[in-house]
């Protein structure tokens, strides 16, 4: 849970010309009342957060 919390923190950083992601990958996918699940789906829904088998596909629609 720690590296998802430095992951979602470096993408939410202000200042920085780049497009932010962060790659989370394992169970926090799956569909459940977890914090994590909520988190991404909820709280942090507009932020670029990913699994690493999609990052391909995103970094083409660049």
């Amino acid at each position: 849970m720690r590296n998802s919390n430095d992951a979602i923190s470096t993408s939410k950083a202000k200042g920085v010309k780049a497009v932010k992601i962060a790659i989370l990958d394992g169970v926090l996918y799956i569909r459940g009342n977890n914090k994590m699940y909520k988190s991404i789906t909820e709280t942090y829904k507009g932020y670029n957060i990913m699994s690493a088998l999609v990052l391909r596909e995103f970094l083409y629609q660049l």
